[in-house]
């Protein structure tokens, strides 16, 4: 399925009432409200917002900025009601990751559902997420794709420089994990990074060519020229026979990103 986010503060029962009469018969609305009661927060965003927000990228003055987005807030408060009408979804001081509630009301299918199984483990602890391709691999060089080869000389030098840039970057972190594919050329990527836990996952493999796997491009366009040109047209929607399309790896990924999400510590 699409899905589309429509960022705006839709904080009264008019407006959203409105929405849903456009979007009927077209596609599904789910509202997500997020609510803080902690000044704190509250507080330290409104200066990130005057800080970093575009809105006061040409405003030199930090103090009467934030005098200006204070009497925004002030005015969203005066026309905000609650949202109690259609499909919602209710996130009450979650932000700080101890305790807080989520409240649904309408929601079903599959989809739906996932956007709530993620937003249940979303936090905004800040940590680092470093991504990084493996080195280059022999069959890199070679231009094959898939297989499962070790690093070329150039891979292992880049193996090495990944380390000692991880070192630098995570010398501060107390915790932190070194996540990789099952495959040879990523865990060899990770060798000589030291100090981590490394966990292997097969769902970051790459994607799976099937009976391709071990061609160059130019032996699929010899010898099947129709999966060539198939998979030209639409190399998301394409599936290598036997094999994987881009959307199964999307698909498999899903448990990735979900984990990810739900860590606290850095990851590599």
């Amino acid at each position: 399925g699409q899905v589309g986010i429509f960022d705006a503060t839709n904080s009264s029962r008019q407006r959203r009432n409105m929405l849903m009469k456009m979007a009927e018969g077209k596609c599904k609305i789910i509202f997500l409200e997020t609510i803080c009661n902690d000044e704190n927060i509250i507080e330290r965003n409104i200066r990130l917002k005057v800080q970093q927000s575009p809105d006061y990228a040409e405003q030199p003055d930090f103090e009467a900025g934030y005098r200006d987005f204070k009497r925004r807030l002030e005015n969203y408060e005066k026309v905000y009601e609650p949202v109690e009408e259609g499909s919602y979804i209710k996130m009450i001081d979650m932000v700080s990751g101890n305790g807080g509630q989520i409240q649904v009301n309408n929601i079903s299918g599959y989809l739906p559902g996932r956007i709530v199984f993620f937003l249940v483990n979303t936090h905004l602890t800040p940590r680092p997420i470093l991504l990084t391709r493996h080195g280059e691999s022999l069959d890199n060089v070679r231009g094959r794709i898939g297989g499962d080869s070790t690093l070329s000389d150039a891979g292992e030098l880049y193996a090495k420089k990944l380390a000692n840039f991880v070192e630098k970057r995570m010398k501060s972190e107390r915790a932190a994990c070194i996540w990789t594919s099952t495959l040879q050329r990523s865990i060899l990527t990770a060798n000589h990074i030291v100090g981590f836990p490394k966990v292997q996952w097969r769902a970051l493999d790459e994607i799976n060519a099937g009976v391709c796997d071990g061609m160059t491009y130019e032996e699929i366009k010899k010898n099947m020229p129709e999966e060539y040109e198939s998979r030209k047209k639409d190399k998301l929607c394409y599936r290598y026979p036997r094999g994987e399309s881009y959307l199964d790896v999307i698909q498999r990924l899903e448990p990735v990103i979900i984990e990810l999400e739900r860590q606290r510590a850095p990851v590599v």
